[in-house]
């Protein structure tokens, strides 16, 4: 415990901003997200390449999706994708952009999460968000630390 506060305090100090996750029952990890002022529950994936948004949460808050040529590509197969700009994207007080994020259908990723009887995600958080951010993830305690632009070492 007290290694985790050490960890928590000396990253603090550092100009992290500490963002707490949500454990499933079945191991991922859950962030909460804010996009174009809408709240979006997101897997944290360190193994994603793209931080983007499932269809159907891209069509409830209503952003203009654009053809794209891209193909995501993972674990679970292929899909074409299209992308979105969001003009606002925030993880508790850290804004991380307006950018643009592929988006894709999860419908397959929340199928098994609704068998497992966990609530669907609008989205997947990946490592272009976590390394601009510098991000550290404290698995222990499901803890994420991103470091502020401009922030001090």
């Amino acid at each position: 415990m007290k290694r985790a506060s050490a960890l928590a305090e000396h990253l603090e100090s550092n100009g992290y901003i500490r963002v707490l996750l949500e454990r499933t029952s079945i191991g991922q990890l859950l962030v909460q997200a804010r996009v174009n002022g809408q709240p979006m529950n997101m897997i944290l994936d360190t193994g994603a390449s793209h931080t983007l948004l499932h269809r159907e949460a891209a069509k409830r808050i209503g952003v203009e999706r654009h053809a794209s040529s891209c193909e995501a590509t993972g674990a679970g197969g292929s899909s074409e994708t299209a992308t979105a700009s969001l003009r606002e994207f925030r993880l508790d007080e850290i804004s991380l952009g307006p950018r643009t994020v592929p988006v894709i259908d999860l419908g397959g990723v929340n199928a098994r999460l609704e068998s497992a009887g966990l609530s669907p995600v609008d989205g997947v958080l990946g490592v272009d968000v976590l390394g601009e951010a510098d991000a550290v993830v404290e698995f222990e305690h499901a803890t994420l630390f991103l470091k502020l632009a401009g922030a001090e070492s």
